[in-house]
């Protein structure tokens, strides 16, 4: 998957959805700001079962919003957000 300003518009419509309602007062944690950007990519949570390895295999697909007063990060997994249809969808093609 490709992100591009259509999909990044679709983001931002289903985070306005999810947020109106499931947290209407949805603010930064840190600065009580309002305001935040979507990062123009994704962004991945690595899963590692051990701290000394750098592991390149499983991860959480995401998406971060920065609060537009402190840096403040947060990620929505964008499978979660419905975004992912399938496993399959996601894999590198054969070269």
């Amino acid at each position: 998957m490709e992100f591009t300003k259509e999909l990044k518009e679709e983001i931002i419509k289903e985070l306005d959805k999810r947020i109106e309602k499931l947290n209407k007062n949805f603010q930064c944690p840190v600065c009580k700001n309002k305001n935040f950007n979507v990062i123009d990519g994704f962004t991945r949570r690595n899963i590692d079962q051990n701290l000394s390895v750098i592991n390149f295999g499983q991860n959480i697909p995401s998406v971060s919003i920065v609060c537009t007063n402190c840096g403040y990060i947060a990620d929505f997994a964008i499978g979660a957000l419905g975004f992912l249809k399938n496993k399959d969808e996601n894999k590198e093609p054969n070269n």
